[in-house]
């Protein structure tokens, strides 16, 4: 849809105005039976179209312009609060399509952080998910080997020894994991 800038919305509604109100004029006319002739109904047209025109560009530019550029500010300070503001002319573009146009850049820029944030996450559970299940498995391995001494494989020297050997290589496993996890936790963050 095409913007319309304040001078269009005044000059269109001065127009609406004034057709209503010169028909209506020349509806009371009628009916009163009072002749006037076609050139009183030009001027009361173009005087009601002149005054609504200049009245609806005045309450435009004092209400509706100033409550936009408070807005703008808003917009322009919540999305970069250490940026100098600069005060938005009324000459210059319409406020109500930069204002448009600062919101859709926003949006489009929260989406991808959005987006990038969604993805960050998937890696951060799938990340824990294997992390969880490389920490478990030497965990229940070591289990496994300390349960079947405590039960009574202890007094077979071949199979304490050899028991023992795999939860020791379990454990390296462990050590190693948690030292990747150290260098994991020292990268910095690619931007």
């Amino acid at each position: 849809m095409k913007q319309v800038n304040a001078t269009q919305v005044a000059l269109i509604a001065s127009l609406i105005l004034a057709i209503v109100l010169t028909l209506a004029e020349w509806l009371m006319f009628l009916l009163l039976g009072v002749e006037v002739e076609w050139y009183v109904h030009l001027i009361i047209f173009i005087l009601v179209f002149c005054c609504n025109g200049l009245t609806f560009r005045f309450l435009y530019g004092k209400y509706i312009f100033e409550n936009l550029q408070k807005i703008y500010k808003h917009i322009l300070r919540l999305k970069n609060p250490r940026e100098v503001i600069r005060p938005y002319t009324e000459n210059s573009r319409d406020i109500t399509s930069e204002i448009n146009r600062i919101l859709v850049d926003w949006r489009n820029e929260s989406r991808e952080e959005i987006d990038h944030l969604k993805q960050v996450e998937t890696y951060r559970r799938e990340f824990l998910s294997n992390v969880s299940h490389e920490l478990k498995t030497p965990i229940f391995s070591v289990q496994g080997y300390i349960h079947t001494l405590i039960d009574g494989g202890i007094e077979g020297q071949n199979v304490n020894i050899h028991y023992l050997s795999r939860a020791s290589k379990s454990i390296d496993r462990l050590i190693s994991i948690v030292d990747d996890l150290e260098s994991i936790s020292k990268l910095k963050p690619v931007n």
